[in-house]
This record gives C-alpha cells, sequence and structure tokens, in this order.
C-alpha cells in the first residue's frame, strides 16, 4: 500500500503569556505536552486520514507556544480495519509528518523573534507497541 502526504495545516497556533495557560508549569513541557493521535473520515473519502499533533512548549521562560497541526494523508486502497490497527497510521504516517511540524515551529519562532527551537526526534514506533501493551 502507498501512503502519501496531501497537505499540512497548521490548524492552531497561539503563543501566550505562560501565566495566561493552566498547565503544570513544573513539568517538562518538552516531554510531557507532545501528543498525536489518527482521524479516519466517516465520509465516502474511504482513502484519506490525518494525523493530528499537539504540542506545548515553553518559550524564553515566559511564554508558552501551543500548536495543533494537522497532516493529511492519502492511500492507493481503500482503508480497512486491518489498516487502521497497523503500524501506517500509527508509525509510518507520523514518522513521515514530524519533520514538517519540526520545520514549522523553528521558522514560526525564528520569524516570530525567538531563538528557534529543534524538536528532538521521536520513536513512533516504540509508542505505537506502548500503546499496544496498555490496550491489552
Amino acid at each position: 500500500m502507498k501512503l502519501q502526504l496531501r497537505q499540512n495545516i497548521a490548524h492552531e497556533v497561539s503563543l501566550l503569556p505562560l501565566e495566561e495557560i493552566e498547565i503544570d508549569t513544573s513539568a517538562d513541557l518538552d516531554d510531557h505536552h507532545f501528543s498525536y493521535g489518527c482521524s479516519f473520515s466517516d465520509s465516502n473519502e474511504e482513502n484519506s486520514f490525518f494525523i493530528t499533533f499537539n504540542i506545548k512548549l515553553q518559550i524564553a521562560q515566559s511564554n508558552i507556544l501551543a500548536i495543533e497541526y494537522h497532516s493529511f494523508f492519502e492511500v492507493d486502497e481503500t482503508i480497512t480495519e486491518e489498516f487502521k490497527s497497523s503500524a501506517f497510521p500509527e508509525v509510518n504516517a507520523p514518522a513521515i509528518a514530524y519533520p514538517y511540524l519540526r520545520a514549522f515551529i523553528s521558522t514560526f519562532l525564528l520569524n516570530a523573534g525567538y531563538e528557534p527551537i529543534m524538536l528532538p526526534s521521536v520513536n513512533f514506533a516504540a509508542m505505537f507497541e506502548q500503546r499496544k501493551q496498555v490496550a491489552d
């Protein structure tokens, strides 16, 4: 099955003072405020899905950057239940899209006058295995 990234959209972006955000600021934001998930359409688009990334980063000790980022994918076959539970949407697709999110954040911060941040690599295969173990 062929997997193709069709589009990336920064759905929501906010850069706010730390005191306006309701999160535990004692947590390490790089590690504790990153998540992603896969969504499949109920419509007649039976060969597309998207990944949603949510990330919050502390910027310059006084601000929080919060982003919801969507990456839309298309496959060359009809999406089945077997595909939905496979590594394609949980490992391969996020691994393809994540570098675009990293570049977006770095460029956004640079253009906003902050030091650019390069997010660390993410092992989506390990995260997938953890999710499977929790589900079992």
